[in-house]
C-alpha cells in the first residue's frame, strides 16, 4: 500500500518511484559440471536440448531451502511468473512462460544469488506443458533430486517449488 502511495506521488510529482529490492537472504550455494548435470538428467530421463555445445559449462544450485527462499524473495519485489491474463495459444502460451521465467531466473538468481541452475524443460501435465526445473543438492552439496516450478499464475500452486510427478508434471526435455 505505501510502495502503491508513493508510486502515485512520485508520478504527480513528473518522477518516478524506484522501490529499493530488499537484501537477498543468504543461501547455500553449490557448483557442478554440465557433464554431472547431463548425466543427473539422463539417470531421470529427461533429454538434454542444447545448441550445438552447452550454453553454460559450470551450474550453481542450491538445497531445497534455498529454491524456497529464493523463489519467495524474488516474488516479493518481482515476479518469477506471469499472469495468467497473458496467456493467449500459439504466441505466449506455456513454453513462452517457461523461458520468460527461466531467463528472469538466470538474470535475477544469477546476479543477487550467483545461482544459475533453474532452467526451462517441457514436459507433460499429461499434455505437453513448458515449465521449469531447478537442481536440488544435500547438506554436502550432492545433487540429489530435482524441484519444478510453474510459472503461469493460473495455476493453483504456481511460484511454489514442487516435486518431479507432484500434480502428473513429467519433464522430458530441459535446455541447457
Amino acid at each position: 500500500m505505501i510502495e502503491k502511495i508513493a508510486m502515485i506521488l512520485a508520478h504527480l510529482a513528473g518522477g518516478e518511484f524506484i522501490p529499493a529490492v530488499p537484501k537477498p537472504p543468504t543461501v547455500v550455494r553449490y557448483r557442478t559440471s554440465y557433464g554431472v548435470l547431463k548425466s543427473a538428467f539422463d539417470d531421470i530421463g529427461v533429454g538434454v536440448l542444447n545448441p550445438g555445445q552447452p550454453l553454460d559449462a559450470v551450474f550453481y544450485y542450491t538445497n531445497a531451502e534455498g529454491w524456497a527462499d529464493i523463489i519467495n524473495h524474488v516474488n516479493r519485489w518481482s515476479n518469477l511468473y506471469m499472469p495468467s491474463s497473458a496467456y493467449e495459444t500459439e504466441v505466449s502460451d506455456c513454453e513462452d512462460f517457461g523461458i520468460w521465467a527461466a531467463l528472469m531466473a538466470q538474470t535475477i538468481l544469477g546476479r543477487e544469488y550467483k545461482i544459475n541452475g533453474m532452467r526451462m524443460v517441457v514436459g507433460d501435465i499429461p499434455t505437453k506443458h513448458g515449465f521449469n526445473i531447478m537442481p536440488v543438492g544435500d547438506d554436502h552439496g550432492a545433487l540429489t533430486h530435482f524441484l519444478l516450478y510453474e510459472p503461469n499464475q493460473g495455476f493453483p500452486f504456481m511460484a511454489e517449488p514442487f516435486e518431479v510427478g507432484d500434480h502428473n508434471y513429467q519433464p522430458k526435455l530441459v535446455l541447457l
